[in-house]
This record gives structure tokens, sequence and C-alpha cells, in this order.
């Protein structure tokens, strides 16, 4: 392994092997499955920085050992991933990555933490920050100081702003951190954040988040009122706020943003910020919404977790043959993962910062669909006529599955015993991702399958937009299809089609197939 240089005075420390997530989603790993998978991240720990290129392109090792690992990966696999970002993002060579010598070393302090934000170059610097806060404080009480306090929500901090900017990696970084119990992971993504440009402060104008959350209950916010996803305790639920936002003809593809835009994520935020944010005003928390149980922020998360579904899987037009996905909404998909993986294994956090982390990950997730073209959702003739249960295919025409099945039922001829006797294909989709070298798809199938582990149950008729003046207007423009007819199979709908699209077999010189392109606009499928 290679060490950190002597020269420097930047020490990277020793990270912790990762503990057991905090979904406890899969059957889990093993120790040495762990140990394989620490050796590969202390190495990058040591050496890399969190952005591989001159223009800010994120490092993604870490995302993907650990969404590798929670998938089952084996021993074996760890090197084939650090592998393969040598080949494809890694430059040992690159500038960024050679540490501070003692001459031109300016360490930071809580004194003067705020004064190098933005700055590549101070990535080591703020890493040995944050790794001494958390080692001294812990995780949930530096979040709380130097993300969600006044001090760090206000400018020139906007540290809220830059964690779920930069497509949301740093959020996604202490997410993976959090969820597995590795400190310096968690001091990896705050540091990213520090670094990372805070472009999207239109979406939190002053005081936004008095309007959006009490901090007091009162009656009608008890606990015994039990909210879901459709019908939330007070304010609107996502689904109606999404067809509040598609009737707005200011934020229409063409309006918010052009094709021609070079940013459209840029061009967004001039035109329509403080538009998108007086929308999010509607999107409303509660004491009781966010207390430290799942049955009180799981509504929240729940919301957010079927709306990323479904810019994923309902995007693609039924008149095209082939499906593509987003490359950004991957990413706020992505993220809602860690809504879950944060609150389940921090205890400690309060309930505000709770309600803000929420609130952050809806207003970006409302931004970038704007930003990505306003793409409308066909619910009924795309997600839910897409394959229920899609098996692997194999090499020789027959599915692994099929020879399961057929094997079970050998001695009958009953092609409905035959039917009966398949796995879930979940098993296909879950042992073909942890191998793949798409990271973007490993940790989009994870999250898939941790939502179909929570919400696959939910039956027909569940879903439903409430009723407003704009929701015929919003229905008609946004979903296409009733919401009421989508049911828990939407998940490895979902993820069964990222893995056509993507491709099943993993390519060690793989090509990313997500579409850069914005989805929402004509010009995307011409």
């Amino acid at each position: 392994m290679t060490s950190a240089s002597p020269t420097s005075p930047v020490q990277p420390r020793q990270l912790d092997v990762p503990r057991a997530s905090s979904l406890r989603m899969f059957p889990g790993f093993t120790n040495a499955q762990a140990q394989a998978a620490t050796k590969v991240l202390q190495k990058n720990h040591n050496d890399f920085h969190v952005f591989f290129n001159m223009k800010g392109f994120h490092n993604h090792l870490a995302h993907h050992v650990f969404a590798a690992l929670a998938l089952g990966a084996p021993v074996q696999h760890y090197p084939r991933i650090w592998n393969h970002a040598l080949l494809n993002d890694l430059d040992p060579s690159f500038k960024l990555n050679q540490k501070p010598t003692h001459d031109n070393y300016l360490p930071i302090t809580r004194a003067n933490w705020k004064q190098s934000l933005n700055r590549a170059t101070a990535y080591w610097a703020y890493l040995a920050f944050f790794e001494d806060e958390i080692s001294q404080n812990g995780v949930a009480e530096t979040l709380e100081r130097f993300v969600l306090s006044e001090d760090a929500l206000s400018a020139p901090a906007h540290m809220l702003v830059r964690l779920f900017d930069g497509a949301l990696h740093p959020f996604i970084h202490i997410g993976y951190g959090i969820e597995f119990g590795v400190d310096g992971i968690v001091a990896e993504g705050l540091a990213m954040a520090a670094i990372t440009g805070a472009s999207s402060t239109s979406l939190y104008p002053e005081g936004w988040f008095e309007k959006v959350h009490r901090g007091e209950a009162t009656p009608n916010d008890s606990t015994s009122k039990q909210p879901t996803v459709s019908s939330p305790r007070t304010g609107l639920s996502l689904f109606t706020l999404f067809a509040q936002l598609g009737a707005d003809i200011s934020l229409a593809p063409g309006t918010a943003t052009k094709w021609e835009d070079e940013s459209k994520f840029d061009a967004t935020l001039r035109s329509s910020g403080s538009k998108i944010a007086a929308h999010m005003e509607k999107w409303l928390t509660t004491p009781a919404d966010v207390e430290n149980d799942v049955a009180a922020w799981g509504p929240k998360v729940a919301e957010l977790a079927w709306v990323n579904t479904f810019l994923l899987g309902a995007t693609t037009p039924p008149s095209q043959q082939s499906i593509k996905q987003d490359f950004f909404l991957m990413h706020t998909h992505n993220a809602t993962l860690f809504l879950a993986a944060v609150f389940k294994a921090l205890p400690g956090l309060s309930g505000k910062a709770r309600a803000m982390l929420l609130h952050a990950l809806a207003r970006t997730t409302a931004y970038t669909w704007i930003a990505r073209g306003r793409p409308v959702f066909y619910l009924t003739e795309r997600l839910m006529k897409t394959e229920a249960m899609p098996y692997h295919p194999d090499h020789r025409g027959l599915n692994r599955t099929e020879r399961i099945a057929q094997k079970a039922s050998s001695s009958s001829g009953d092609e409905e015993e035959k039917e009966l006797a398949r796995p879930s294909a979940w098993y296909d989709v879950i042992a073909a991702a942890s191998i793949h070298f798409d990271e973007h798809l490993v940790k989009a199938v994870r999250a898939q399958g941790y939502f179909s582990s929570w919400l696959a149950d939910t039956p027909t008729g569940a879903l439903h937009l409430q009723e407003n003046e704009l929701q015929q207007e919003g229905e008609e423009k946004v979903w296409k299809g009733q919401l009421g007819e989508v049911d828990g199979s939407a998940f490895l709908k979902t993820a069964g089609q990222m893995m056509r699209s993507q491709t099943w077999d993993a390519d060690l010189k793989r090509q990313m197939r997500w579409t850069q392109d914005a989805i929402g606009f004509e010009q995307a499928w011409r």
C-alpha cells in the first residue's frame, strides 16, 4: 500500500473497517470482504484528491467500493475496482494529488475554516481539519456545527448548499461514510463540500427554513395522525407539488432553460431559482415528521424515493425503442438512499438537521428535474408496462433462473409450476450489479433494491394527487397515466430498465451509457 508522503504535514488517518450498513437490507458482508475493501479505500484516502481533473470531476472510487461491498461483491473484486479507476479516471501524477509541504501549508482551524472555501488546492488541509473534528466530537456534532448551524448555513459558508451542489457528490460521499461507520470517508465528504462551489443559493432565500418547518408542534401535528406519501400531515405531497411545477409555464423547457444553453443548471438558477424556491415552500415538515423514528420521517423519504424512481423508470417516451436514463437525474436518485442511511445511523442528529437534509434533497431534485427539461412521467405506458421480472439473459439463450425453475419442476411439465418455481429476478439483478464496472449503475441498483425492500408491498391506489386547483392541468402535463396505477413492482422494473440500458455484462473498459442529453427536451430523442 502506498503511504502518505513524509514530507507533508498532512498525514491522512487510518480508516476504520466498514461496519454493517445502517440500512441492514442485504445479507451483509464478511470481515474478509470488508478488509479487502478497506485496502482500496485506504490507498485512495492517502494518495488521491476527491477531484480527478481540473474541471472538478469527482473521484467515485469510494462510492463504487461501498456499493459493491453492500451488494456482496467477492474479495477478488476490490482490486479490480482499483484497476478500473486507474484505467478510467485516476492519475497518480495529477497535480491536486500532491499534498502541501511544510513550506506552503496553511492549516485549517475553527478560526479560519471559511477562508479557503471553493479552493480545490485546500482539500488536504480540510481533510485533516475534519478528521480532527470528527475524532474529537463525533460525526453528528461535526455535521451540525459545520453544515447545519446558522454560521455554516449563512454566507460565505453556505455549507448546506455546497453539500448538495456538485451533482450531490458531497452528500453521497458523507452518506457512505455514515452508513458504514467509516469516519475518514465522512471527513473526505465534508472536505469535498468545502471545496465545492455554492451555486444554488437562490433555492434557499433568507428565511426559507422558517417557512417550511415549524419549530414547535401543534395539535394537528400529533403522531396519532398517520401521514402517507400521498397525504402528508400538512402542505402538499411531492406528487402534487410536481404537478404544480409542471403547470407553471415559466418553468417549461425552452423557458427556464434552453436546449442551446451550455449549462442548463446555471441557466435554470438564473431564470427560475427563486420561482422554484417559492413552489417548494408548499412542501412542509413538522416536528412530528423528523423525530428519531422511521415511522416519523419515513413517509417524507418515501415521497422522494418514489419521485426519484419515476425520474429514471418513467421518463422514456413509450414511442422510443431504446431506454435512456438521465445522468444528472440519476444522481438525485442515488442520493435519496442516504437520507434513510444517515437518519438510521445517527440517532443523535437533531430534528432540525433531519428536516434541513430532507428539504435540501427535495429542492435539489425539483431543480435538477427542471434543468433537465422537466421530463414527464409515463407511468402507465412506460413504467408499468416494463418487464416485471428482468432475468439475466444467459449467453446460451436460457436464463439461469429458467434452468433453476426447470430443475425444480423436473417432475412435471406444467408451465405454471415452472413459473412459480422461478426465484425473484432481484437475485439476477443484484448479482450482476455487484461486479459491474459502471459505478453509477451499482449505486442506482442498490438504491432501487433498498426502496423495494421497504416499499414493494405498496398496492395500486395507494399513490394519488391531492385535490387542488392545479391538479388537472399539472396531471395532464406531468403525470402521463394515473398515479394510482403504480404499485411496488416499479422498483424492480426500474432496476431492470437500468440493467438493459447500461448492459448486464461487467466490462473493465466500459463506456458510460447514461445520457448527458437533457431528456425533457424533444431534441434529446431525435
